[in-house]
């Protein structure tokens, strides 16, 4: 909680072994606050958590025996190197003599740092220290790491390598990712959970989701200042009747085709290319419903747009408590637990192992 504001609020989660969970959610829907209870950085005041059979009250130090984390903002010691910056969190985690060296270089080279192995990290752009951060995490093979906003601040060449380093790096870990990237959860997210106001919304696969809130595909149509819409309209319904003219903007004319009726897509594409001249259209096209679409189906607006999706550190602890956190977390599993505020409760349960049904 944030002066009177409930920043996690009957929250329900899962989360499996081998998978990357993605929190999807703007800034301010209680995506870092959700992860600084998981990892220990706010303490629960009444349920508990369970991570290998540890008890999150009892036994934190077994707890804290393969956790990764790569906070929100890059906490780095200006005057090490990249390599020293692996070489100290691999010995934590319990790499030594050869492994622990075979494991920096595998890690620096997975996360493209290479060049910048012997640079102190106070040298490095803002994209390079968030791919040291996301290898702090990965280094000593962590079984459950969680990644605040992994790719913020990186170029796009970066943020598609740091993908395939988490798409890569997912086998035999649970993931927890946070982002407010809707290209980057639906890429990503085995399972994506979104977040607003404290609560999960909805929790699936993309495919789930879409299904779930979207309308099925978009139609888009370009026609020519002869076309004339109510005939084409009747054209695309007498192929698909439940089709739905959605919009007419310039000269792009919008249908929504449900999922239900993918099998007379052909034969309705064929009309409209063979049809093109009489019809007074140029071209068309299809699009599946997005994950922009699903998020904004699924999140209850207030006065339009949720929040900007800009950066901000409502959540964010200080760093010298998110440092010395660093240096002897690590992983976690099963929980259950309450948020320190009056009446809003969470509960989470992060089994590892793949999931039933």
């Amino acid at each position: 909680v944030f002066g009177k504001k409930v920043a996690v609020d009957s929250t329900s989660l899962k989360m499996y072994d081998g998978q990357i969970t993605v929190l999807l959610g703007h800034n301010g829907a209680g995506k870092t606050t959700t992860m600084s209870m998981l990892t220990g950085f706010i303490p629960p005041t009444s349920g508990t958590a369970e991570v290998n059979g540890c008890d999150i009250r009892n036994n934190i130090q077994g707890v804290r025996e393969s956790l990764g984390l790569c906070p929100q903002h890059d906490i780095l010691f200006d005057t090490l190197t990249v390599q020293e910056h692996l070489q100290f969190f691999a010995k934590l985690k319990g790499c030594h003599g050869s492994r622990m060296e075979a494991e920096v270089m595998s890690t620096v080279k997975e996360v493209g740092l290479e060049t910048k192995l012997n640079a102190l990290s106070q040298s490095l752009s803002g994209g390079q220290k968030r791919k040291l951060s996301v290898g702090i995490a990965l280094i000593g093979g962590s079984k459950v790491v969680v990644l605040d906003e992994p790719t913020a601040g990186m170029d796009p060449a970066a943020r598609r390598q740091t993908w395939n380093v988490l798409q890569n790096a997912r086998k035999g870990r649970t993931v927890l990712l946070s982002t407010h990237y809707m290209d980057e959860a639906d890429l990503l997210g085995d399972r994506i959970a979104i977040m607003a106001e404290g609560v999960i919304k909805c929790c699936g696969t993309s495919l789930f989701l879409k299904k779930l809130y979207g309308a099925g595909y978009h139609l888009v149509v370009v026609k020519r200042s002869d076309c004339n819409v109510d005939t084409l309209t009747k054209v695309v319904k007498s192929h698909i009747p439940t089709a739905e003219l959605e919009s007419i903007i310039n000269t792009e004319v919008s249908y929504i085709l449900p999922d239900s009726e993918s099998a007379q897509f052909p034969t309705l594409f064929t009309e409209l290319d063979d049809q093109k001249k009489e019809l007074g259209i140029t071209s068309f096209g299809t699009s599946a419903t997005t994950m922009e679409e699903v998020f904004l189906k699924a999140v209850p607006l207030l006065g339009g747009l949720p929040r900007q999706f800009a950066r901000r550190s409502e959540e964010s602890t200080s760093s010298k408590t998110i440092l010395a956190a660093l240096l002897f977390i690590p992983q976690l599993l099963t929980l259950s637990s309450r948020v320190p505020d009056r009446g809003a409760k969470w509960v989470f349960d992060l089994a590892q192992g793949s999931p039933t049904g």
